[in-house]
């Protein structure tokens, strides 16, 4: 082929760069989305995790035949919660509800076992229920630790309290049976660490290096002396049972599992209320 003329006329300088960049374009656009996606799910992250609701106004409290008691955290935030008084010395189950509804989400719960004469407490967090505040990881603690130290004041032994937690509340539960001494702490549906949920739900996003509030209860588990009882659905699409899962395996005895087959995230107390009170009159001091 022959060689062009050395005198031939060079090529527009940058003739060729316009249709190079035009291909940068589209891979810039979708990183930048991309960017923009995960500011913005940072930037909303409480509103997904924390979703209160209304309707658990103290006048449906008395409906129930329980009283309205009103705790103040540490930083001054005053939460209202609901509480029925045990039988005798029976133990008092602290229930601690999910991420989304009111403090009376776990109200069948509560019913199953003041018929089997246990006190209860509904407790509540910051900003459901009508209750002043933001919640957060931190604040949430604050709030549990206010009803369990109202309990305390009321004569009610560490010992002669199980904490229950549900969904999200299992998180709050386990955090408070890491700083007390429960007769028993039982979960309902829990997971390894709140990350662990929102990395399966934003597959897509590095939500492990976004999220502020983390609840790691994997973390926590073996520090917890307390005997543990967890029941899972093996049909949850919200939180996996196999989270439910390695959690058990990494705490110390003694412990018991009940995983539901056909159940989903939400654990109807007729499925497993009497194998949970079984467990607790096993664990409660026999003296």
């Amino acid at each position: 082929m022959p060689s062009p003329p050395l005198d031939a006329p060079s090529p527009p300088a940058g003739s060729a760069r316009p249709k190079r960049r035009r291909w940068l374009w589209p891979p810039i656009g979708l990183a930048l989305a991309y960017i923009l996606a995960n500011c913005a799910l940072y930037g909303m992250q409480r509103s997904l995790v924390f979703q209160p609701s209304t309707g658990g106004e103290p006048a449906r409290a008395d409906s129930l035949g329980m009283a309205t008691v009103k705790t103040t955290a540490a930083d001054g935030i005053a939460v209202t919660h609901w509480y029925a008084p045990p039988r005798g010395a029976a133990a008092v189950v602290v229930l601690f509800h999910g991420n989304g509804g009111t403090v009376a989400d776990l109200e069948p719960w509560a019913a199953a076992f003041r018929a089997r004469g246990y006190g209860v407490v509904l407790a509540d967090y910051r900003g459901y229920s009508g209750n002043p505040g933001e919640p957060s990881e931190a604040g949430v603690y604050a709030d549990a630790r206010a009803i369990l130290a109202w309990l305390e004041e009321q004569g009610i032994a560490e010992r002669r309290i199980v904490l229950l937690g549900w969904s999200l509340g299992s998180g709050v539960a386990v955090q408070m049976a890491v700083e007390r001494h429960p007769a028993a702490l039982v979960l309902l549906a829990p997971y390894t660490a709140l990350v662990d949920v929102a990395a399966t739900q934003y597959p897509f996003s590095p939500v492990r290096s976004l999220m502020i509030d983390r609840f790691d209860s994997m973390s926590k588990i073996a520090r917890i002396d307390a005997p543990l009882m967890i029941v899972h659905g093996e049909a949850d699409e919200v939180i996996p049972t196999a989270m439910g899962r390695r959690l058990f395996a990494a705490a110390h005895e003694p412990k018991r599992a009940l995983y539901l087959p056909g159940t989903g995230h939400v654990i109807p107390p007729g499925r497993a209320v009497a194998d949970v009170a079984a467990f607790i009159e096993q664990s409660l001091p026999s003296h």
